[in-house]
């Protein structure tokens, strides 16, 4: 307040000059390009978590993991889709890469990057879910494309030399 009275009544909003770094961090988000990571709080990380998903196309490809604490909270970015419970539809891609980041967490360096691999190799050899199917393409289940997942990732692991250990995990 300036000299007793509220300079701005009945909450009436007002617009000033953001300070200088706030004008950078504004301009900044004009290149998305320059960042790895966004750090925020819940709230505002699931609005962005949600509207990033428009761009691989489905929000049942995206995984999430929430750390820092004394626990984590590994989960896919789609929640629970009520509506299709029980229907065996679901894209499980997210909740498999989640289990992913959830091995890189814990140190399986190796066996996160097998899990990853799967979910590669399912999706080059051409198993789709409903919510990824091209009008001309089959669609498969989630169980389907979980056990095809499985297998790729069981043969990945098998495959590896025993040196790989030392490997870091790639970047999703």
């Amino acid at each position: 307040m300036a000299g007793g009275r509220d300079p701005n009544p009945r909450g009436a909003l007002s617009r000033r000059r953001a300070p200088p770094p706030v004008r950078r961090q504004r301009r900044d988000a004009g290149d998305p390009q320059q960042f790895d990571v966004v750090l925020t709080g819940n709230l505002f990380g699931d609005i962005l978590s949600d509207l990033a998903a428009a761009l691989p196309g489905s929000l049942g490809l995206l995984p999430s993991a929430s750390v820092g604490g004394e626990v984590g909270l590994f989960e896919p970015v789609h929640g629970s889709a009520p509506d299709i419970a029980g229907q065996d539809v679901a894209n499980p891609i997210g909740t498999i890469l989640s289990a992913a980041l959830l091995l890189d967490e814990l140190g399986e360096h190796e066996a996160a990057d097998a899990v990853r691999h799967g979910v590669d190799a399912t999706l080059n050899a051409g198993f789709r879910t409903a919510d990824l199917a091209a009008a001309d393409e089959e669609a498969v289940s989630t169980s389907t494309f979980g056990r095809e997942v499985a297998t790729r990732a069981t043969e990945h692991a098998h495959q590896r030399p025993a040196s790989s250990q030392e490997l870091e995990s790639p970047e999703i």
